[in-house]
Order: structure tokens, then C-alpha cells, then sequence
């Protein structure tokens, strides 16, 4: 199926994992081949019981077989404009990045015993309707390099734009943007909540954004959390999850509402 018209040019496809309704159909292999041993070996199951069992187990069973078979026909697709649930050539699910609400990019890294076995990225698209979520394995070009970015990486920075763009309007219309459950933006402070619920805001072209009080923007994508500091001291005034939802777009809108502020400022 041409999915061109739908989401644009394709960046990224993944077949859906069947692990899922692998392990069903193992669990029910199990639990029917011991029921129906039990059942044949002990005298006190009734020969309706022991048909029943096995009925029902084989019909568990081929229902988690036919699980894998449709998980091995879906795809899940992201391109320029949009991204879709596809099985076979039909749309299972599709939604615009134009309508998007909530993005989240998170990054974990597989160790066993010390060693570092690989890296997952996982982009979770939400609409007020819809969610869709696509993990591929992840390697970050190295800082400095001229390495290829991975296509997923096109994904998180298309979708953060449109969700940025949207968080700058309702900016732009006097409202409220949240970043995060504690962070808040308009267009002349930012708002922390604090742990036992109190808030306090600041001026936008105060606050510095980084791992450090040096503001140094995070390039590590397996970093887990970074900070927001009063410029020009190691005051912290707040923290921001990488993985949380809409902290990318934030990043976004933070930076420009900032620009915007410093060029008033002269």
C-alpha cells in the first residue's frame, strides 16, 4: 500500500513484535499440556471435564497463534506528516503530527551483569484520540562525527516541532503552556510547582537549562533527568525527566520563548 498521501514521505518502519502473544501461547501450551495430564492421569476428572479442558485449551491456543500471525503482518510507520498502524493494506490506526498533544522519547540502555548489551529508543505519539508507540534499536551518531542519524531521531524532532509550534500559540494567545506536571511557560516566566505543591515563577531570560550550572544543553540521549538554574548561580529551581512526556517540544519552546525575550532585551 502507498502510504505517501496519508503520512508523507516514510522515514521509519517497524514490524509489530509478537513476543507478546508468544508468551500467551507458551502459557496456555503449559497450562493445557498440565491440565490435560492431570486430567487423564487422575481418575476423578470426568471424561466432559477432561474434553472441556482440552476444548478450551487448543481454542486459547489458536487464538494466540493467530495473535503472532497478524503481530508478523503490522507495521508500524511513521513518515514526514503522520504515522499509521498498518496490517497488510489496511489502516489499523492513523493520526497527523498536526494533531498531537503529548510526544514521549525515551532511551534505555540493556545491561547484564555489567555488560552492555544494546540500546532501545521508543517514540510513544499521542492524540487526544489515539496512541501509537515504535521501539527500534538506538545508537547515537557520536558528538563531532558526520555519522548518520538514526531515522528515529527525524521522528522525535518532527513531532516535538509541531507540538512546540502548538505550545507557542496558545502562548501567543496569553495562555498557559505545561512542559511538564511542574513546569509551566509563558511568554514572560516559567513556573515551577515545588513537592509540597507551592509555585514560583521567574523571568523566562533568567533561568538557564542544562546538566550544569554552566548551561550546558544535554547531547546524551541516555541522559535520565536535567535541570533548570538561575543564570549566573548553582541555584536550582526545578528538574526535567528526558523520558517524560513533552520534554523534547519543551526544549523547543523554551529556547525560543528565551530568544525572543533576550532580543527584547536587547
Amino acid at each position: 500500500m502507498d502510504t505517501h498521501a496519508l503520512i508523507g514521505p516514510e522515514i521509519l518502519r517497524r514490524r509489530e513484535s509478537p513476543i507478546y502473544a508468544a508468551v500467551l501461547a507458551t502459557i496456555v501450551a503449559i497450562v493445557l499440556i498440565g491440565s490435560l495430564t492431570a486430567a487423564l492421569i487422575s481418575n476423578i476428572a470426568s471424561v466432559w471435564l477432561q474434553i472441556a479442558t482440552g476444548v478450551g485449551g487448543f481454542s486459547l491456543l489458536a487464538l494466540s497463534l493467530w495473535f503472532i500471525i497478524n503481530a508478523a503482518r503490522t507495521f508500524l510507520i511513521c513518515g514526514e506528516r503522520g504515522a499509521l498502524r498498518l496490517r497488510g493494506d489496511r489502516v489499523l490506526r492513523s493520526l497527523s503530527y498536526a494533531e498531537l498533544i503529548g510526544l514521549t522519547f525515551a532511551v534505555r540502555v540493556h545491561r547484564s551483569h555489567g555488560v552492555r548489551l544494546g540500546t532501545t529508543a521508543t517514540v510513544t505519539l499521542r492524540t487526544p484520540a489515539h496512541r501509537l508507540a515504535i521501539s527500534v534499536p538506538y545508537r547515537a551518531p557520536a558528538p563531532g562525527t558526520s555519522e548518520p542519524r538514526p531515522p528515529i531521531d527525524r521522528v522525535r524532532d518532527l513531532t516535538s516541532t509541531s507540538i512546540a509550534d502548538g505550545m507557542l500559540g496558545h502562548i501567543a494567545q496569553g495562555q498557559i503552556a505545561q512542559w511538564s506536571k511542574t513546569v509551566s511557560l509563558t511568554a514572560d516566566t516559567i513556573s515551577v510547582t515545588g513537592f509540597f505543591g507551592g509555585t514560583k515563577s521567574y523571568p523566562i531570560e533568567d533561568v538557564a537549562f542544562g546538566l550544569k550550572f554552566h548551561e550546558d544543553i544535554p547531547t546524551d540521549p541516555e541522559t535520565t533527568v536535567t535541570h533548570l538554574w538561575l543564570r549566573g548561580t548553582k541555584t536550582v529551581i526545578g528538574s526535567l525527566l528526558t523520558g517524560g512526556e513533552n520534554y523534547y517540544p519543551g526544549v523547543m519552546a523554551f529556547q525560543e520563548l528565551q530568544l525572543v525575550k533576550l532580543e527584547q532585551l536587547g
